[in-house]
């Protein structure tokens, strides 16, 4: 999700005096460092530029569904783009409605293009009612109420909004895959843990060590949090732990498996 790091260390006078220090260590290794450039954000929806925090606002629509009322149909009454799974608005009695139709075939033996696409429906039917309902941020609602009034022109819509959600996760794994490449190659062991945190800066990351509020001098381990993957409901982060020797210079760094948080 969104870069959210946290530093619990930064005594002034420490860190100033490395400061030169952590500095020549960067030009050093310069050459190394640009080759762990992070992706640029260019994620469009509609043509119009959206940010990480959109997409994270936005993500609240997949969970519209839940309220929704399935209305079986023949497939033959489906509309042509979203021949499985159709969000068909409220129905007399003020109820949402969701048209569905089972593919042909035995369910266990469909294709996994089939059930994918069945998945995107079920998700872009959760959204445009999520989105009637008001939900999604202010830059979801703007867009949505300059779509025309046209069923197949919303079910782009939110077809493209599930695309956003897929390339805001890869971006972040991208991010996180740089930043990551760029820890290992740059901070080495006999790295004062200092230089380690100017270094960090640099990046836009910050190390926790949660005995540092408490205890002098620090603990011998740190932590740096980098996101992971996401998807509606779930999300992925990586920890890497940098430990400290006896003289709180760096003695190696350790990545862990994905983290899940999920609802």
């Amino acid at each position: 999700m969104p870069r959210l790091y946290f530093v619990m260390h930064r005594a002034p006078w420490r860190f100033l005096a490395f400061t030169v220090a952590a500095t020549f260590w960067l030009f050093s290794a310069a050459t190394v460092a640009r080759a762990q450039t992070p992706p640029p954000w260019s994620i469009t929806v509609s043509g119009q530029p959206v940010t990480l925090d959109d997409i994270v606002h936005a993500m609240q629509l997949a969970f519209a569904g839940s309220r929704m009322e399935a209305v079986p149909k023949d497939r033959s009454r489906m509309p042509a783009f979203a021949p499985y799974v159709w969000y068909a608005g409220r129905d007399p009695a003020g109820k949402p409605a969701v048209w569905t139709a089972a593919p042909p075939g035995p369910a266990q033996r469909l294709p996994e293009t089939v059930r994918a696409e069945v998945r995107r429906e079920q998700q872009a039917a959760a959204i445009l009612f999520g989105l009637e309902l008001g939900g999604g941020g202010p830059t979801w609602q703007r867009l949505y109420h300059a779509l025309p009034d046209d069923p197949a022109a919303r079910n782009t819509f939110a077809g493209q909004t599930i695309e956003a959600f897929r390339a805001a996760s890869a971006w972040q794994v991208a991010r996180a895959t740089a930043d990551r490449q760029w820890m290992f190659a740059n901070v080495h062991a006999g790295l004062p843990r200092e230089a380690v945190y100017a270094a960090l800066g640099t990046r836009g990351l910050v190390a926790t060590d949660e005995s540092e509020r408490v205890t002098k001098p620090p603990s011998g381990l740190a932590y740096v949090r980098l996101p992971g993957a996401f998807e509606p409901g779930c999300s992925f982060r990586y920890r890497i732990t940098i430990t400290y020797d006896a003289d709180d210079r760096v003695k190696k760094l350790d990545l862990s498996r994905p983290i899940p948080n999920c609802l």
